[in-house]
């Protein structure tokens, strides 16, 4: 005879299922990807649907487009001691900022003459203009991650309000 916890966790899958299933209609216009947890932080259900093979098979233009963008900024000599480096694959970008006090004693990316939590400060401006990056890891990184069917029109809009962010924290110092 089967646990009460197993059953009840069967019936609590089969209900994630057609959740999932109702929310990855084939007319979904856009990826819909996610995984969900249980509440041990175990993934239970990973959902990738209707997903066109050309999307997963080629590099997005928009791509291109954000990496030269970035790479732009960061040539920029008011920011070039803040700005690291530009990294990344497709539309999975990271920013990494200097820090004045690195993560270990052999961190390269230390800038004494750098603001504290830098890539904190300009998520939280990005955030306040509308833009939502997140930051990530014990490094001064935020991460640019955009739905793969993205505009044309909406990177360059996140970038200028980066752009802006970054130039508004670090003037700031």
């Amino acid at each position: 005879m089967p646990s009460l916890a197993r059953t009840a966790g069967a019936i609590e899958e089969e209900r994630l299922l057609k959740t999932v299933d109702a929310l990855c209609e084939p007319s979904t216009p856009y990826l819909f990807s996610t995984v969900i947890y249980d509440v041990s932080g175990s993934v239970l259900l990973p959902c990738v649907k209707h997903v066109p093979l050309d999307l997963l098979l080629t590099s997005s233009p928009r791509s291109t487009e954000l990496f030269a963008a970035l790479n732009e900024l960061r040539k920029d000599p008011k920011l070039a001691p803040a700005i690291l480096g530009v990294r990344g694959k497709d539309l999975m970008v990271a920013v990494e900022f200097a820090s004045p006090v690195g993560s270990s004693p052999y961190d390269t990316s230390t800038n004494p003459s750098v603001l504290e939590k830098l890539a904190s400060r300009v998520a939280s401006n990005c955030v306040e203009k509308g833009l939502l990056i997140l930051t990530t890891s014990v490094h001064e990184v935020v991460r640019f991650i955009p739905p793969l069917n993205i505009s044309k029109e909406d990177p360059a809009k996140g970038v200028e309000i980066f752009k802006e962010a970054v130039y508004e924290v670090v003037k700031d110092h």
